[in-house]
């Protein structure tokens, strides 16, 4: 084997070698951005979710708020309808006395 040929052949095995390398780098920078999207996707997945349960968390607690406002509102109108009977009945009673 000639010189000229044994130069060429070393050249050639370290074109392979660094086409060999580019290409893993090329892997390897695909399978980040991979995993980056991935991560994204997952980040806004979570995201999406967080604000569902809050917006499901705050339609409870609005129902919950106006159910026990109408409690007590019911409250309320029960007093004033005890109350008005009691004031009746004393009405009553002392026109009774008369």
């Amino acid at each position: 084997m000639t010189y000229r040929k044994a130069i060429q052949r070393v050249k050639y095995r370290k074109a392979v070698q660094r086409e060999k390398y580019r290409k893993a780098v090329q892997r390897e920078k695909y399978r980040k951005a991979v995993q980056r999207e991935k991560y994204r996707k997952a980040v806004q997945r979570e995201k999406y979710r967080k604000a569902v349960q809050r917006e499901k968390s705050s339609v409870q607690r609005e129902k919950y708020r106006k159910a026990v406002q109408r409690e007590k509102y019911r409250k309320a109108v029960q007093r004033e309808k005890y109350r008005k009977a009691i004031q009746r009945e004393k009405y009553r009673k002392a026109i009774n006395i008369f």
